[in-house]
């Protein structure tokens, strides 16, 4: 599957102007949000849902941001590796690199305490921030899309494409809808072992559930003792 940007600009519209005059036209970005495949959509679908009581933007930051953190809390995940290829590659950096679509997820995995670990590899090919909503009614969203790129892939003999998204609505105190699926097409699309990806999905939300409301937790009691400490503070 191809990258698709969140947002673009469309071909500028006729105008009886001069050329140079005509301004490009602002396409409407395009939600972050992936609808999970029907059954129309062919191919086989592993699933999940889960509730995190978090932040929108701390659950991104666990998802999205802190991939090296992931062997912390995620416990087949040995290791993730963001590679930057091309030009963007080559360029000077003093720090790591931001998270960019068409980066290369390198990762080591072992399903279980002892397996020998496995490589795999993912292509990120939608990245879909959250930003601060327009509305103070809005709804926030925001959405972490890859492709499998391992070596079956580029044979063509099987195709997956994972979308992890996130929604939280405006009202205090509500949980972060968590989404995510992994639709398999292609040849050998029947022997991708749906049920036992559904139970990989299913113990990653988990484990990202507990991360993310440990660190909530922590924050809002951070967020208490320096309060507590600035009204013991005498007034000026």
């Amino acid at each position: 599957m191809s990258a698709v940007p969140d947002a673009n600009l469309a071909a500028p519209t006729p105008s009886s102007q001069p050329e140079s005059s005509a301004l490009p036209v602002a396409a409407p970005p395009q939600p972050a949000w992936e609808a999970v495949p029907s059954d129309a959509a062919g191919g086989y679908v592993a699933s999940c849902r889960t509730e995190i009581f978090a932040p929108l933007d701390l659950v991104w930051r666990v998802m999205a941001v802190e991939l090296a953190a992931y062997p912390e809390w995620c416990s087949f995940i040995r290791r993730i590796e963001p590679v930057h290829e091309g030009a963007a590659a080559k360029q000077p950096q003093q720090q790591p690199r931001a998270l960019e679509v068409g980066a290369l997820l390198k990762l080591e995995l072992a399903w279980n305490k002892g397996d020998k670990p496995f490589d795999g590899a993912e292509r990120v090919v939608r990245l879909s921030p959250p930003v601060p909503a327009s509305a103070p009614d809005e709804a926030r969203t925001a959405l972490f899309c890859y492709d499998y790129a391992g070596l079956p892939s580029r044979l063509g003999l099987i195709r997956a494409h994972r979308a992890q998204q996130l929604k939280q609505a405006a009202e205090p105190g509500t949980p972060v809808q968590y989404e995510t699926f992994v639709h398999f097409t292609s040849l050998m699309a029947r022997f991708a072992g749906v049920q036992r990806v559904t139970a990989g999905l299913q113990r990653q939300a988990a484990e990202l559930k507990q991360r993310c409301e440990a660190l909530a937790a922590q924050q809002e009691q951070q967020q208490g003792l320096a309060e507590a400490s600035n009204a013991d503070q005498p007034a000026a």
